[in-house]
């Protein structure tokens, strides 16, 4: 994932549940991403078979029932600790996730539909029944467990881990600042570029002065380890000469110990090489 704010927006409302497993990284040694992913969602459709559903993972990192998606997961490992989460759809209003989503016609294209909900289905679809929520919940708590070799207490939070909570909230992520400070550059000094990759959608963002890189952003539905390595590698960017920034992506990242999930190691120095091919058409201004 990029850092957790740097993929795709995610819809959830009250007909779905989600999950978080937070583990030691000795838990999944000598995994990459992309196995630690497979384990995972092997384990979300085997609880979802349990309940009568076909479930089965879809690389890289969904479960489907007939070809639709009816669960999503993403994670990434910092330091020592994985974290990894997802949501299952119990019930779903198709038109009201759309909408929210505002999915771009590319996105849609991308996959076959000609809409959001020709690709996604909630249990209560594929069952023809309400779901019971806490089946589900069981289900989850007994295959991920299961699927990890690991052996889980039930405990609710302690005060020392609430007290812990509330203060990262108040400091930092419970602000509309911690959302927005990735907001795209614009302006007619700005170069960018999309691309598809295997791993999924990414985009750069160049703002260039004097011929200068003054400001990077990357941004995409991928997901790479460690989280702050994207933060990084835009860092080594800032003041590198336009014509020389592909090379410093390239260097950057051979030096870098990253791992992304189904992501070619050279879609990056590619990505920044077709947003700089826009230069010309660009109003790269002359003062630095």
């Amino acid at each position: 994932m990029p850092s957790p704010r740097r993929g795709g927006p995610i819809y959830m409302d009250q007909g779905q549940i989600g999950w978080e497993l937070v583990l030691q990284q000795d838990r999944v040694a000598g995994l990459s991403l992309d196995a630690i992913a497979a384990r995972i969602c092997n384990a979300v459709a085997a609880a979802l078979r349990t309940l009568g559903l076909a479930a089965a993972f879809r690389p890289r990192n969904d479960i489907e029932v007939g070809g639709r998606k009816i669960a999503g997961t993403g994670g990434f490992l910092d330091g020592g600790t994985l974290l990894y989460q997802g949501t299952v759809i119990l019930s779903l209003d198709p038109a009201r996730m759309a909408g929210a989503l505002r999915a771009a016609a590319a996105k849609l294209a991308r996959h076959g539909a000609a809409a959001m909900a020709a690709r996604v289905t909630s249990a209560e679809a594929e069952l023809g029944r309400a779901p019971d929520a806490a089946e589900m919940r069981a289900a989850l708590a007994r295959e991920l467990p299961e699927a990890l070799g690991l052996d889980p207490v039930a405990a609710a939070p302690d005060a020392a881990e609430e007290a812990l909570a509330a203060r990262h909230l108040a400091g930092e992520i419970g602000s509309d600042a911690f959302v927005d400070s990735i907001a795209p550059p614009r302006g007619p000094d700005v170069l960018s570029a999309t691309v598809e990759t295997a791993g999924g959608t990414m985009s750069a963002h160049l703002r260039l002065q004097g011929g200068i890189v003054r400001e990077a952003l990357l941004k995409g539905d991928v997901f790479v380890t460690p989280p702050r390595v994207m933060a990084d590698l835009e860092a080594a960017l800032r003041g590198v000469a336009a014509d020389r920034a592909v090379e410093c992506a390239r260097a950057f990242l051979a030096a870098a110990r990253i791992d992304a999930m189904s992501l070619p190691r050279d879609a990056i120095p590619a990505l920044l090489g077709q947003a700089l091919a826009n230069r010309q058409g660009a109003g790269d201004t002359t003062e630095p």
